[in-house]
């Protein structure tokens, strides 16, 4: 079954690289991208490009409670400031996410931990190419990961479809190293890994927008060990600055350590603001 999952999503990514190729060179007039927010495209698309600073900002906060057998909350706050000086963007990310239960039957407290910083430099080739190059920090107790670092590069395409919606597709690959809890008896470990990123954003109407990014990222000598991480929302505005948001999150691991489940599903509703 993952050699099922890693071909259907490698034969997924060609057909989406060829078709974004496609309808790009159809698009290619600033008309015809005008329903595409500028972080999510290229600079060159702008009608005055070279001494251009752009900045934008998000901020996302949700909260969700339990009760019954499982009692507590969870918290979980997100922000993004993208910046663009001519034909470079910087976006820089960071997640907290802070979970605490309390199972009632047994009276035993769970707590975890997640956070991520994430910093991206795009260098625009055109109105079609980009380059990419980051790196990561991550903590997530869940996982047991006490410190993930990675550094990575890669190439990726711009493409705006006709229904108000577009399409980001990269590959690329990185160095990683994850550092694990007391409880996980192995060693740390690095290697090289390769990934393949879609994102998709899509007007659904003047009051409800689509947003989804998906990352299947595998070792470079051992594809059966993988990851795939997705976030999708959906967002409906209340005024130019605050927005409504509906999030879900899927995660699958290949190989977890024993105990903790391969796939893993976040829902939550809360806030966002824009500006």
């Amino acid at each position: 079954s993952s050699d099922l999952i890693m071909k259907a999503f490698r034969l997924i990514f060609l057909i989406l690289v060829s078709v974004s190729i496609t309808i790009q060179a159809q698009q290619m007039t600033a008309e015809g991208q005008s329903q595409v927010p500028w972080w999510s495209n290229s600079s060159y698309m702008a009608i005055d490009s070279s001494n251009s600073f752009l900045m934008h900002t998000e901020i996302e906060y949700s909260y969700e409670t339990k009760s019954g057998n499982l009692e507590g909350s969870e918290h979980d706050a997100k922000f993004l400031i993208a910046i663009r000086k001519k034909h470079i963007t910087n976006y820089t990310m960071l997640r907290s996410s802070h979970y605490y239960y309390r199972i009632i039957p047994s009276n035993q407290e769970v707590t975890m931990d997640q956070y991520k910083f994430d910093n991206i430099v795009r260098i625009d080739l055109g109105t079609l190419f980009f380059i990419d190059a980051g790196f990561y920090i991550e903590k997530d107790s869940k996982m047991l990961l006490d410190r993930r670092t990675a550094i990575y590069s890669g190439i990726g395409i711009y493409t705006s479809l006709p229904f108000h919606a577009d399409l980001n597709v990269t590959v690329g690959g990185g160095n990683d190293k994850k550092e694990y809890s007391a409880m996980v008896p192995l060693d740390d470990e690095t290697y090289v890994n390769l990934y393949y990123a879609l994102t998709f954003n899509y007007m659904i109407s003047p009051h409800v927008s689509f947003s989804s990014k998906m990352r299947l990222q595998h070792q470079y000598y051992d594809a059966q060990n993988y990851e795939y991480l997705s976030e999708s929302k959906f967002l409906v505005p209340m005024n130019k600055n605050v927005s409504l948001v509906y999030i879900l999150d899927w995660n699958i691991t290949n190989k977890p350590w024993p105990g903790i489940l391969r796939a893993d599903t976040h829902q939550a509703a809360g806030i966002q603001i824009h500006f």
